[in-house]
């Protein structure tokens, strides 16, 4: 399912994540990119995980995960994101 998102609306929450070691893959606080695999806040208590598709403006434009990568795209808002894998 195909979502739009935009940028400015975006909450991204920061695990506590403060070493930068190169054993641990994960990066936080980086600018989203297209390709990118992201987790969208969709209620108070749960999210989706999608892959960004393309970013116009202040919106990104993608693919949620169900039991595979959906065929159709959402644009999410980027306070809606809450990590940036």
């Amino acid at each position: 399912m195909r979502k739009s998102m935009s940028l400015s609306s975006l909450n991204i929450i920061n695990p506590n994540i403060t070493h930068n070691h190169d054993d641990y893959d994960i990066e936080v606080n980086k600018e989203i990119t297209t390709n990118d695999v992201i987790a969208v806040k969709t209620d108070e208590y749960s999210f989706k995980v999608g892959k960004v598709n393309e970013i116009k403006e202040q919106k990104i434009c993608i693919s949620f995960f169900h039991n595979k990568l959906d065929g159709k795209s959402q644009n999410v808002h980027k306070e809606d994101v809450l990590i940036n894998f």
